[in-house]
């Protein structure tokens, strides 16, 4: 089966790549204008015409290039990318589309919202492949993951090259939770301001709102019952923060918080009386035994490296996978020929 892949891909990159050799001496020579370009669609889609399925007609060929080209233009600029950083970014579109489901385009776009999240060149190269093997093992689409994963980083204010491993962490919490990394992602969205200003780290977060999950307490009911603890510890004021004063907690951080009210019975019951019904419940998951589950998300964190990957490729060797990258490394090869071909055209 793997053999027959590849083959059939070669097969039909070696015919889309001659078919547009081919063509491509006599498209150089045109103008811009409307005949002629109706005309080098006519003369391309006839190459194209015995693998127009997988392929695609020219009139999409060339706005695949075009969309690529602006969007990589946009990243240079973005960026001021060195020469040698543009050639770089080129490359990882192309190894995206080599080792994802996504398509030139679509990687091409998720370098453009990672420069813009502040990436510099050099790191949105770096990192693209695992946003994008975090969207494919996660369902999400290039843009939507991307925006996400950078949204969460500057929310905690973490650098871009911790972007893969809060991939990591986020599929395989999502994996022991038993819930997705979408409802871990819109927790994160939701409690991450208030988890930070309570110095709340990022990936105790996720450890929390996976724990939290595993018990059924997910989405809304996660972040306000958790804003709702922290709120509550953190305010001296509050009934709970009072509690925590009498067993000379006030002022504590929140990890050692739990950590004490998790082995500390008598002390835990005192400040979870002081808690409405819905925070009580949620805050005595975080401390079921003596903290000891808590203890399980944080082993899964530390063994995460790697899981995103391993989701990804995991569904590359279905044979759904196999069909969606040979298609897109065919456009891509269409892409590199096209471009070239299609810069006389913009010159006049």
């Amino acid at each position: 089966m793997a053999k027959q892949d590849v083959e059939l891909k070669f097969s039909l990159i070696d015919g889309v790549s001659r078919s547009l050799a081919a063509i491509q001496q006599g498209v150089s020579g045109l103008g811009a204008s409307l005949v002629k370009i109706n005309a080098a669609a006519e003369l391309t889609g006839k190459a194209f015409g015995a693998i127009s399925d997988v392929a695609g007609a020219f009139g999409s060929a060339i706005t695949g290039a075009a969309s690529v080209e602006d969007a990589l233009t946009r990243v240079n600029s973005i960026t001021n990318a060195t020469v040698e950083e543009q050639k770089a970014l080129q490359d990882a579109v192309r190894g995206a589309v080599e080792g994802t489901r996504f398509s030139a385009e679509e990687a091409a776009g998720a370098l453009v919202l990672l420069a813009e999240d502040g990436f510099s060149a050099k790191e949105a190269v770096d990192q693209l492949g695992s946003v994008l093997q975090f969207a494919q093992a996660n369902a999400q689409s290039a843009a939507a993951a991307t925006g996400a994963l950078g949204a969460v980083l500057d929310t905690f204010g973490e650098k871009p090259a911790v972007i893969g491993a809060l991939a990591d962490t986020l599929t395989a919490v999502a994996r022991g939770a038993g819930t997705s990394t979408k409802a871990l992602q819109e927790g994160l969205a939701g409690v991450g301001n208030a988890a930070d200003q309570a110095g709340i780290s990022l990936n105790d977060t996720i450890g929390y709102l996976g724990l939290l999950a595993s018990r059924g307490i997910e989405g809304g009911a996660a972040v306000g019952n958790f804003n709702k603890i922290i709120r509550e510890i953190e305010d001296p004021a509050s009934k709970a923060g009072q509690a925590l004063a009498t067993l000379g907690l006030q002022g504590a951080d929140f990890a050692t918080v739990l950590n004490r009210l998790g082995k500390d019975s008598v002390a835990a019951e005192t400040v979870l009386s002081a808690l409405g019904r819905k925070p009580r419940e949620a805050l005595r998951v975080l401390l079921t035994e003596g903290g000891g589950d808590l203890g399980k998300f944080a082993g899964i964190i530390k063994q995460a490296t790697g899981a995103t990957k391993d989701a990804s490729d995991a569904l590359n060797n279905t044979f759904a996978g196999a069909l969606a990258r040979i298609s897109n490394q065919l456009e891509q090869t269409r892409n590199d020929l096209l471009t070239p071909i299609l810069a006389p055209l913009a010159t006049e």
